[in-house]
């Protein structure tokens, strides 16, 4: 951030320096010799934040700014298997959409798989629709009409407990000096499978605060803002909301990123086939507390996430919950002794 420094004679500034008690707070200068100083004053200008928007509205609105902006780094809590990379993914294929380039660092599948699960978002299609080849020249269409707006998207593998960010870095001055591509997003998958530039760092709770800032100053460094799934604790698994105490490995997790949100699934909501994205903290945004979430319909098999609104994510919660109950109050025929007349 550019800080602005300029002279200036303030209005009405000597005639507050003739006042005893401000005489006071000057000495051993004479209110006389104090007029006769420059006045330099720091700029108290704030400069513009520039967000960018995701295609979840809601979750848009639990922000400060409509959006997310660099260096911020996002992280988004789940529990295992509740969709974490699937919402990356849709985060990722709707920021390229809207004419931004993504790069995605992916510690677990494989830049192949993510590349398939990325065309399948976009698609909004089962793997056997997606790999039978039916729909190619449809993803063709989309990936031209992607780029003519701008965006891209660019996946590499890194394995697990092996790279670091210079790693990541180094990737990408490649990238840029051959292809003079630079992303606006960057998305880790997930950034607690990195390790820290500093391999003196020994203690794993202290290793993954050390890769947040590493991440946080590659953002700074390229101006851009990161985004990552984390796993929650077992305690959090089965919680219907995830709060704070449901980072997994280590809490400072919680002070060292700009913001968290949760992806909320019940058993009754993943039949149902829904969930909810809810705050856990953020630097700037609504708490938690506020009791907002952003509710969502998801499909597993189309890669799919979107945004409902809550009369329809009740509704099919509802729907369940009425089935369960149904096959409970349901009682077993009896079964008649047999007994020999």
């Amino acid at each position: 951030m550019k800080t602005l420094k300029f002279t200036e004679k303030v209005e009405g500034l000597s005639s507050i320096f003739k006042h005893p008690q401000v005489i006071g707070l000057f000495k051993p200068y004479e209110a006389s010799e104090i007029k006769k100083k420059e006045v330099l004053l720091c700029k108290l200008k704030r400069p513009k934040v520039v967000a960018t928007a995701t295609y979840l509205k809601t979750l848009n609105r639990m922000t400060s700014t409509g959006g997310f902006y660099a260096p911020q780094l996002i992280i988004l809590m789940g529990a295992p298997k509740s969709f974490k990379t699937g919402n990356a993914l849709n985060l990722a294929m709707n920021f390229v959409r809207d004419g931004y380039k993504v790069y995605y660092v992916d510690c677990e599948n494989g830049e192949d798989r993510i590349l398939d699960r990325f065309y399948q978002a976009m698609l909004e299609a089962e793997w056997d629709e997606y790999n039978d080849g039916d729909l190619d020249e449809v993803l063709k269409e989309m990936i031209t009409r992607f780029k003519m707006r701008g965006g891209d998207f660019r996946s590499d593998f890194y394995p697990a407990h092996t790279k670091s960010m210079a790693d990541v870095e180094d990737c990408l001055e490649a990238i840029e000096e051959e292809y003079n591509w630079r992303p606006d997003i960057i998305i880790y998958d997930y950034l607690d499978l990195m390790k820290p530039e500093d391999y003196t760092i020994k203690e794993k709770r202290l290793q993954i605060q050390a890769v947040y800032h590493d991440a946080i100053r590659l953002q700074k460094r390229r101006n851009i803002f990161g985004m990552s799934p984390s796993q929650v604790n077992k305690d959090a698994v089965n919680k219907a909301v995830i709060d704070m105490t449901g980072f997994a490995e280590d809490f400072g997790k919680a002070s060292n990123c700009h913001a968290a949100f949760a992806i909320c699934r019940t058993d009754d909501e993943k039949q149902a086939g829904v969930g909810r994205i809810v705050p856990v903290l953020q630097r700037d945004g609504v708490a938690q507390s506020s009791n907002i979430a952003c509710f969502i319909d998801i499909k597993e098999a189309k890669m799919s996430v979107t945004e409902i609104d809550y009369e329809e994510w009740k509704d099919r919660v509802e729907i369940v919950k009425s089935g369960m109950e149904a096959k409970k109050s349901r009682k077993r025929p009896r079964t008649k002794d047999l007994t020999d007349d």
